[in-house]
């Protein structure tokens, strides 16, 4: 967009305020590199109608015979305004319905990778598939600015449906999170 002025006005140039005040703003996709029919953005704000405590659900179950993607590179933060600014971390926890392990957490370092970036990649049957009344996995996607020299966060709370995979729940094997909050992984 071009601005043509005519001569006798005077320029104006304006300094940009960093907004303090406003947390990150999230955006998650599912599965993008798939296209058309399979990518699902997840859905956050008041205008939704979600669980308080879990979140909006996924429309769609993932399938766990193929490679799984949450992308939330296109999240937003409005204090960031300096080219020096520092991007924004992010950190993931999945989580067990509170009927399934008490609702204990859920690591899997070799089928689930980048919990501490903003792509969350599951490989093909890295989680196991739930069955009972509540058969959604629980994620919880901790988003944090650091832009002014003050931290800012955000906690994105969304559910899914993980199905076809081979992992079985029995595979299983208790273990602490560093927190000392209880948690499963594969054996």
């Amino acid at each position: 967009m071009t601005l043509t002025l005519p001569r006798d006005v005077a320029k104006r140039f304006y300094r940009l305020r960093r907004d303090e005040q406003t947390p990150p703003v999230p955006k998650v996709q599912v599965n993008a590199a798939y296209g058309e029919g399979y990518v699902e953005s997840v859905r956050f704000g008041p205008e939704f109608t979600c669980d308080l405590g879990t979140g909006c659900q996924l429309q769609w179950p993932l399938d766990g015979s193929i490679d799984n993607v949450f992308d939330a590179s296109g999240c937003i933060d409005p204090r960031r305004c300096l080219e020096g600014d520092p991007a924004l971390s992010y950190q993931w926890k999945l989580r067990f319905p509170p009927a399934i392990n008490s609702g204990g957490y859920y690591s899997n370092p070799a089928g689930i990778t980048g919990q501490n970036g903003p792509v969350l990649t599951f490989t093909p049957s890295s989680l196991p598939a739930l069955s009972g009344a509540d058969v959604h996995w629980r994620v919880i996607l901790t988003i944090t600015s650091s832009a002014g020299g003050t931290t800012k966060q955000t906690q994105a709370l969304f559910r899914f449906q993980y199905d076809s995979s081979e992992m079985l729940l029995s595979e299983l094997i208790p273990y602490l999170e560093p927190d000392g909050s209880p948690g499963f992984r594969p054996r």
